[in-house]
């Protein structure tokens, strides 16, 4: 029986090309890249509706590809940027394309499909993606967890830095953003607060933001959940100043700052209802080993990053464990094969892909989490 997966990312994604590059050593499997933020650029689809039912059809004009949902065991939504409306539009027109292409993005996330075949479906990715219900659940499935507040409640935040003033408080935004200065973008990080920084009350409710009692740490844990496959990397960040607070801030190539770590049992259960709480079939965790000998949960990013664990630590095999997950029906041709992340760089194939589309792509450009 054969695997046929399909990503919805970007032609640039390293993770995707990777899955596809693994996909071409394994006799029978199958595995193709959907852009959506391309369409309607680069791409146009439909919904084919009839008695027999529905077929939902995708053209490429990138890689001149035609693609049916179909034809697929899996679909995994690893990345979705918002789509390139055509400049032609006029700007009054912009925001009803955008707001029909986020309608049927819903229309097919939300389409009869077989069972499973979703990997992290829209709505899913959605709901996981919030912290206060990644906290909850983490919590409920007998993780620890720092205590948090989140809001900007001037009185709750100076009541909460006063009760956690001890062990101290960090506080992070609630979404990533970035400021343009010049040729620079500066990305705020997550950093501790003195109770000086919380006087204004002004400041304090513009935005509401995450604040948590700072972990005194061993060192920090990031892991990649595929099904039942977890890959775990440990991080030296308690070794370099930078990433005391923020792992990364760390310089995660110097020797030894990531090896490769195995789990308690206990703990592996506990991660594994949490994913299986919130629907989640794959997603990187970050966690950290307090002083106190605790495991601490941070965050669950549904489309993080991993493949910098394997670039850092030769004893980290993240893809194998992405590749194992996808293509169920390859073990034995997996177990026999090399499909390391080292071997992937090695052969070229995401530099051959890129020529091969000769620069047809929009980027996707990827947070660094």
């Amino acid at each position: 029986m054969s695997d046929q997966v399909l990503i919805i990312s970007s032609h640039d994604d390293l993770h995707a090309l990777s899955i596809v590059w693994a996909a071409q050593q394994l006799e029978g499997a199958m595995c193709r890249i959907l852009a959506f933020h391309e369409a309607p650029s680069l791409a146009s689809t439909s919904i084919h509706l009839g008695e027999a039912g529905q077929e939902i059809t995708w053209n490429d004009s990138t890689s001149n590809d035609t693609i049916r949902l179909s034809a697929f065991d899996k679909i995994w939504l690893r990345k979705i940027a918002k789509n390139k409306i055509p400049d032609y539009l006029h700007p009054e027109d912009r925001p009803f394309a955008r707001g029909s292409w986020s309608q049927f993005l819903d229309y097919i996330s939300k389409s009869r499909l077989d069972p499973g075949v979703w990997i992290n479906d829209p709505h899913t990715a959605e709901y996981s993606d919030t912290k206060n219900n990644q906290l909850l659940h983490a919590a409920q499935s007998g993780l620890k967890i720092p205590a948090t507040l989140i809001g900007n409640d001037p009185q709750d935040i100076r009541t909460f830095f006063d009760q956690h003033a001890n062990e101290g408080v960090i506080i992070k935004p609630l979404q990533p953003f970035e400021w343009k200065d010049g040729d620079d973008y500066l990305v705020p990080f997550t950093t501790t607060i003195n109770r000086e920084d919380l006087e204004d009350d002004e400041t304090l409710m513009s935005s509401p933001m995450i604040y948590q009692s700072c972990i005194q740490k061993q060192y920090e844990l990031r892991i990649l959940v595929a099904g039942d496959n977890l890959e775990v990397g440990k991080l030296d960040t308690q070794s370099q100043e930078r990433s005391v607070i923020d792992s990364r801030l760390g310089n995660d190539m110097a020797t030894g700052f990531v090896t490769h770590y195995e789990l308690p049992n206990h703990l592996k259960d506990r991660l594994l209802h949490f994913c299986r709480c919130m629907g989640l079939g794959t997603g990187v965790i970050d966690m950290a080993r307090g002083l106190d000998g605790e495991y601490y949960f941070f965050e669950v990013n549904p489309s993080g990053q991993y493949l910098w664990l394997d670039a850092c630590s030769k004893d980290v095999c993240t893809l194998g464990a992405m590749v194992k997950y996808l293509f169920p029906n390859h073990h034995r041709q997996i177990e026999n094969s090399d499909l390391s992340f080292a071997r992937f760089v090695e052969s070229g194939f995401h530099i051959d892909y890129a020529e091969r589309l000769d620069g047809k792509i929009i980027p996707h450009f990827v947070n660094p989490n």
